[in-house]
């Protein structure tokens, strides 16, 4: 979560695991795309995928899990705020 990425504890398993390598994995590049091209994509589709992978497979069963990964996010922010100001975010 402190790096913005806690929601790849789902969407790696629920999703990266699936689909490797298909269409459909938001984290496999497509041959010869460059990392800083492919990162944006990757980051935003690997959000969505596992939340509604999550979503599907959570159903109403107490605190969802992407609002732990938003949660320790923001704390990691607010964190970083509190050290170093603008320039510790």
């Amino acid at each position: 979560m402190s790096i913005l990425m806690g929601h790849h504890a789902s969407a790696h398993p629920l999703v990266h695991h699936v689909h490797v390598g298909t269409s459909n994995d938001p984290v496999s590049a497509p041959k010869g795309r460059g990392f800083w091209r492919f990162f944006g994509r990757a980051w935003i589709g690997s959000y969505r995928a596992g939340y509604t992978a999550e979503s599907k497979r959570h159903r109403g069963k107490g605190l969802h899990p992407y609002t732990m990964y938003l949660l320790g996010a923001l704390v990691s922010l607010l964190g970083a705020f509190a050290i170093g100001g603008v320039i510790g975010v």
